[in-house]
């Protein structure tokens, strides 16, 4: 689907059958928030879970599509990693197989990936007679946080990628890591970034136990897929594979996600719908638009939401930019404010440290690794103008309702 090194065959075949959104990002990068989003089709200025303690409550959950879906007759079901906080939604699926937390790859000897196809198979074992929605939440390729070894891959697959050498990305060096807001150069990033990727070795390591994880990922989703085939299932099942974040390998000297920077935002997303013909699509798509896509393709009930219908048979639509934004903060984790503008040339960063703010501004259209930021130059300052006016204007409209 893009990388010439990684093995993914099951996701390529599906993919191959399905629209691929080239564009895909998520609104705020981390798993509760980010997730909420999909759920919801809300930013986080309207759902509020900004952190790992908060879950959905009633007036939220009613937003949500495994809600929508359930009222309108479907069986509902979700595996793996939950992901949010709160009490674990156990009674609110007909079918419930998830942990909260971060989980562990390995439990009495057996990966995670083989524990999520054996809660796959007992679901589909159970009764068919209604239509189902299913959430398969994937903890790979997640790092084990705390862990020695921080991407545990399978172990049979231990062999694979031995003779790849991985490369560092262009920013992956000291000089774009000082151009960065102190509070970020003394925060969580570079500490996770020295114990993942400081060393050629650890790099070289973490890269291919990463590559390893998401290949197993795949050999789990073939067998699904074989599972879906066997039942009769394919022709009549829409299958969305998508992610609630990216991650940072090294750019800028960091390890994680959180700020704006392409690794952290963008995710795949392909929409498999049978009997549709196979497209690439080149829109800017987002984590909320996930919603309204689906309460539009199988006719739940409207939700009011901030997201577009990706997949319309009358109307096309199409964003020229969109607005991020990040506010998770611990005691414990130290993780710079951030909000920001892309559109399909530029991009805008706005750090938030306690007494003052730091603009970035990328052509990400010629400056792919966005090395040169120009929010500094005078040649760019009318540029930079539009670009804060566009964000600050967005951002209001969030905190006084819904806006397109």
């Amino acid at each position: 689907m893009g990388n010439s090194i990684i093995n993914t065959p099951h996701l390529d075949q599906l993919a191959s059958k399905s629209t691929i959104f080239n564009n895909c990002f998520v609104t705020t990068s981390i798993c509760p928030t980010s997730r909420a989003s999909i759920l919801t089709g809300l930013y986080a200025s309207n759902h509020n879970i900004w952190d790992f303690q908060s879950g959905m409550n009633e007036a939220l959950w009613s937003k949500s599509l495994p809600y929508l879906f359930q009222q309108k007759g479907y069986r509902t079901g979700f595996i793996g990693k939950w992901g949010l906080g709160g009490k674990l939604p156990t009674s609110k699926y007909d079918f419930f197989s998830g942990f909260s937390g971060q989980g562990e790859y390995y439990k009495n000897g057996i990966h995670l990936q083989d524990r999520l196809l054996s809660s796959f198979q007992d679901f589909i074992e159970g009764p068919l007679e209604k239509p189902f929605f299913l959430q398969v939440s994937f903890k790979t390729p997640h790092v084990q946080d705390g862990a020695s070894e921080p991407f545990q891959a399978p172990s049979s697959l231990k062999g694979l990628y031995t003779e790849w050498i991985p490369k560092r990305l262009p920013t992956d060096a000291m000089k774009y890591f000082h151009n960065l807001p102190l509070m970020i150069q003394k925060g969580e990033g570079i500490k996770r970034y020295k114990k993942r990727y400081q060393l050629d070795t650890q790099f070289q390591h973490n890269m291919r136990q990463y590559y390893r994880l998401i290949t197993g990922m795949d050999q789990t989703i073939g067998k699904a897929l074989e599972i879906i085939e066997t039942k009769n299932l394919l022709h009549d099942t829409i299958i969305i594979l998508t992610s609630d974040n990216g991650l940072l390998t090294g750019e800028y000297g960091l390890a994680g996600k959180w700020w704006m920077f392409e690794g952290s935002i963008r995710v795949p997303l392909t929409i498999y719908i049978p009997g549709k013909s196979p497209t690439r699509d080149t829109r800017m798509s987002l984590n909320i638009d996930i919603a309204p896509t689906l309460q539009k393709l199988c006719n739940l009930k409207n939700q009011e939401n901030h997201g577009l219908e990706l997949i319309h048979p009358n109307q096309y639509y199409e964003r020229e930019a969109f607005y991020y934004e990040h506010r998770f903060q611990t005691n414990d984790v130290k993780i710079l404010p951030s909000s920001g503008l892309r559109t399909n040339q530029h991009k805008y960063i706005k750090f938030k440290n306690p007494t003052n703010t730091e603009e970035f501004l990328f052509n990400i259209a010629i400056d792919r690794h966005e090395k040169y930021n120009l929010a500094h130059l005078k040649q760019y300052q009318y540029l930079l103008s539009e670009m804060r006016n566009l964000h600050d204007k967005l951002e209001l409209n969030l905190t006084d309702g819904f806006s397109d």
